[in-house]
């Protein structure tokens, strides 16, 4: 009989060493996202925000990695009594703090530089977007033709195709139209208003046709034709 020892040994050394790596794999991601993201201070509102070093990008939220290292405000198995102290503590501490002149002009100082402090890194990102495009003015210039051409590519590509589209409906129109699968109405104003077809009339006048286009005598019999529609509707 085998002993079960060196197999739970060996499953006891891989789940160490899977522990240890996904913790110094963490740790190594906690110290990038510190070193990528910049907490900066909005000049209008004075909220803060955290600036993507590396991407450019912005965001109100705070990145995941960093939000998982915040302190816990409280502990779990801290009773009622000491919260409420702390609370008491806090609020005494806050009056305090708020009514004291200096401490009061010191924040303002400290929000003003926060301000400061973002402005200038925007500035200073304004600066190095500006900075970068002119050095590399050449690369940016065939990126835009790039993208024109394409653009104008993907133009004539879509008049080709639609122009396609439009030859084979001609081409199955006519198709139907010599099998006789389809008959267009070639009705004229007159023969419409003489045998009553309203929305024959309506759809040629819409499209140009006079009313007096053939005969003077077309009149009438629009007229004739419309007071007979109109007259069941008539109070």
């Amino acid at each position: 009989m085998e002993d079960p020892t060196p197999v739970v040994n060996e499953a006891l050394v891989v789940r160490i060493q899977t522990l240890f790596r996904a913790r110094r794999a963490r740790r190594g991601a906690v110290e990038l996202a510190n070193s990528a993201y910049l907490k900066c201070w909005d000049s209008v509102t004075g909220f803060a925000y955290y600036c993507n070093l590396h991407t450019g990008l912005s965001s109100w939220k705070k990145p995941l990695l960093l939000a998982a290292r915040d302190p816990v405000e409280a502990l779990v198995n801290e009773t009622s009594s000491s919260i409420q102290q702390n609370s008491n503590e806090l609020e005494t501490n806050t009056e305090a703090v708020i009514d004291d002149p200096q401490t009061r002009l010191s924040l303002k100082e400290r929000q003003q530089q926060q301000r400061d402090e973002s402005s200038a890194f925007q500035q200073k990102c304004a600066t190095e977007k500006q900075e970068l495009m002119i050095q590399h003015r050449r690369k940016v210039a065939r990126a835009m033709r790039r993208f024109e051409k394409r653009m104008l590519d993907e133009k004539h590509q879509a008049r080709i195709d639609r122009q396609e589209k439009l030859k084979n409906d001609n081409q199955q129109l006519l198709q139907e139209l010599y099998d006789g699968k389809k008959k267009e109405n070639v009705e004229s104003i007159r023969e419409a208003a003489m045998r009553g077809h309203v929305d024959r009339i309506e759809n040629l006048l819409d499209m140009g046709f006079s009313a007096d286009a053939e005969s003077v005598r077309s009149f009438p019999a629009i007229t004739n034709s419309l007071w007979e529609e109109l007259t069941p509707f008539a109070p």
